[in-house]
């Protein structure tokens, strides 16, 4: 699977950000659509359904946010270029994170896996949805089912999904815990990839849960309910590009 990449950049900073994309992405991503206006992206977004839309500087957060809300078709990701002393953008539907000229390699590599995640998850939706289009997806709710029934939970509550073989142990922040007759990659599969993150082969933690990173020869991570979690060393560059670090100008 690849993306379908659409740019909005004005001329002179096209190249830079042209280039960027394609040396951290590579053959991961397919750039469909290059306008210079919100007006012009909108409708040419209409014709090729971009996954993700990379907005380059000098537009208003309004017409950014416009982006985010298409007349029909799925909402695409969007990622804005910002350079300079440009302030990151906050509050933007559909906004996944912010790159530029001095933005390491890996994060924006973090960065294009966590909008390809979300992507494939969208299109598995789009056609389940197709195929039972009574179906609404709730992706603020959970359904677990268990001998007794189906527990329901609001997503957001899980802090931390352990696997244990062909089971796991889903730890909430109120309730207890479940331990499930599934494997963890049953929940990789429905949890949303910008709020959840897989950082090893059995452990998926919620990002807004984190509440400490202890860096060293082994990264870890200490969670709202004092689970401390290990990070493998391919998910430390994604995890770090996930929880927004506040760095030195």
């Amino acid at each position: 699977m690849y993306l379908r990449v659409a740019l909005v950049v004005a001329e002179e900073y096209r190249y830079v950000v042209e280039s960027t994309i394609r040396v951290c992405a590579g053959d991961a991503i397919r750039i469909v659509s290059v306008c210079r206006t919100i007006n012009e992206a909108r409708i040419r977004s209409a014709l090729v359904e971009p996954d993700v839309i990379v907005v380059g500087p000098g537009y208003f957060p309004h017409e950014i946010a416009s982006l985010a809300r298409p007349d029909f078709g799925v909402p695409p990701q969007i990622v804005v270029w910002i350079s300079g002393d440009q302030q990151p953008l906050i509050g933007i539907e559909g906004l996944v994170g912010h790159i530029g000229p001095q933005t390491p390699r890996e994060v924006i590599v973090g960065l294009f896996e966590t909008c390809a995640q979300i992507t494939s998850q969208r299109r598995v939706l789009r056609t389940t949805t197709m195929r039972h289009p009574e179906a609404v997806y709730r992706p603020d709710i959970i359904a677990l089912p268990h001998q007794h029934g189906i527990d329901v939970r609001p997503t957001e509550s899980i802090i931390h999904v352990k696997g244990e073989g062909n089971y796991t142990l889903v730890s909430f922040d109120k309730g207890g815990d479940i331990i499930m007759s599934r494997t963890i990659g049953d929940y990789e599969e429905v949890l949303p990839a910008n709020t959840f993150l897989r950082v090893h082969r059995s452990h998926i933690i919620n990002i807004h849960h984190v509440r400490r990173v202890i860096r060293g020869k082994v990264m870890r991570v200490v969670l709202s309910n004092g689970d401390e979690v290990e990070v493998a060393d391919s998910k430390r560059d994604s995890l770090l590009g996930l929880i927004n670090i506040v760095r030195r100008r």
